[in-house]
């Protein structure tokens, strides 16, 4: 008996509680034992960052974190000895919106990424990431030139082209409407606006698929501007030739950081003088 108290203790001891169940059966005792020690706990899965891959070797990734579920913070920075203007980030497959351009001259607060200094880009995770590099294909620089894959630059290139030209189509209408005096400003700005939607935007003949592409884009920026000036001077009673004139200096700031031409059989395009 007490061997079989001190068994008892020591099974106490081991956190397991012993339930004994004094079944008459066949003149043997069943003892049953159950364990009162929790399961061990599943380690918790780590995430497999996504590999990375710069094809333009002095714009470095410095560091990427996140997850599957949220996207990734990625931080990279300019090694070169130039500032970026535009870059494009994304994974080598053919599929739509599987590469982003970043083109900063956009941008009003940070136009750009200068020496030494670093850029942080969020980017969802896709599935292609499973397999393949998030991956920088190309870079801009401030005057013009590129480093990265060839065909990245030359896309980037030719959009900026057809953005520079539709601004350059633009301006003399802009500059027509502040000529008008202040009580005429409204319906000239109504004016505008029908002008700007009938600025050529498509693919045609001898436009490049990406010159069109940025025709387009800048098309849209300026109709959305013409709205937010119209909105602001209804309804926070702005001065409508105050608004014109910020808009034409912030569109002709734009224009001088687009340093792309076309030459030769090019250019001219559909009325656009290039220079």
């Amino acid at each position: 008996m007490k061997a079989f108290i001190n068994s008892f203790r020591n099974l106490l001891s081991r956190n397991v509680i012993i339930a004994l169940s004094c079944v008459l059966l066949i003149g043997i005792s069943v003892v049953k034992i159950v364990s009162l020690q929790e399961p061990a706990q599943a380690k918790p899965v780590v995430e497999k960052l996504p590999d990375t891959l710069s094809l333009a070797p002095g714009f470095k990734f410095i560091d990427i974190k996140g997850s599957r579920s949220e996207g990734y913070q990625v931080v990279l920075k300019n090694e070169y000895d130039k500032s970026i203007t535009a870059f494009e980030i994304g994974v080598d497959i053919d599929v739509a919106q599987s590469k982003m351009t970043r083109d900063l001259i956009h941008d009003k607060r940070h136009n750009s990424i200068p020496p030494g200094t670093t850029w942080t880009e969020f980017h969802p995770h896709t599935l292609y990431m499973d397999t393949k590099p998030l991956t920088i294909f190309g870079v801009i620089f401030e005057d013009g030139d590129g480093d990265g894959q060839t065909k990245t630059i030359k896309n980037i290139k030719e959009i900026r082209l057809g953005q520079k030209m539709q601004l350059k189509r633009f301006r003399p209408k802009l500059l027509n409407i502040l000529q008008e005096p202040d009580w005429q400003l409204t319906e000239a700005l109504d004016r505008l606006e029908l002008e700007v939607s009938s600025l050529p935007a498509s693919s045609s003949k001898g436009i490049p698929h990406n010159v069109a592409v940025g025709l387009l884009m800048e098309k849209i920026v300026l109709q959305d501007e013409i709205r937010r000036i119209k909105h602001a001077a209804r309804e926070h009673s702005s001065s409508l030739r105050e608004e014109l004139i910020k808009f034409k200096e912030t569109n002709e700031l734009k224009a001088a950081g687009f340093t792309e031409n076309i030459t030769g059989p090019d250019l001219k395009i559909n009325g656009f003088q290039n220079n």
